[in-house]
């Protein structure tokens, strides 16, 4: 009988155990793309020459979140060492708009309806640099 027993409940456990906590269950698409993550900005380059690499302008940062949600955020000063502040801020979602052979082009649209097209080149996993034509930012991944 105890036999029995431990072997009803052994049996039970193991059908819990046997569910998956990873699935989706929400029906949400989620995306495992390589630009997943909070990046902040290291520096800008133009013409290969590094520019605004103060701690003020490391202060900016964009998140690419999985389900296709984000935010960014980037900052300034005077350019002589005055008070460091927000140049813009916003939230939205974004989409991959290129062939993933390639550089990655994005989209995000913000919640406000203003869209960017981004070309991003990833130097590796943890560092890429946003292609402005002109102008470079470098970002390093932070999570």
């Amino acid at each position: 009988m105890r036999k029995r027993l431990l072997l009803l409940v052994v049996l039970g456990l193991s059908l819990f155990n046997c569910s998956s906590d990873n699935d989706n269950s929400s029906g949400e698409q989620l995306s495992d793309d390589i630009i997943v993550g909070r990046w902040e900005l290291t520096h800008h380059e133009a013409l290969g020459i590094t520019i605004n690499d103060t701690p003020c302008h490391q202060q900016s940062y964009i998140v690419w979140n999985s389900d296709f949600t984000g935010e960014r955020e980037t900052f300034a000063n005077n350019g002589q060492g005055g008070p460091c502040f927000s140049t813009g801020a916003g939230e939205g979602t974004w989409e991959i708009i290129s062939d993933p052979d390639q550089n990655e082009n994005y989209r995000f649209i913000g919640n406000d309806g203003t869209t960017v097209e981004e070309e991003v080149v990833f130097i590796d996993d943890n560092t890429m640099y946003i292609d402005y034509g002109i102008v470079d930012f470098y970002y390093q991944r932070v999570e």
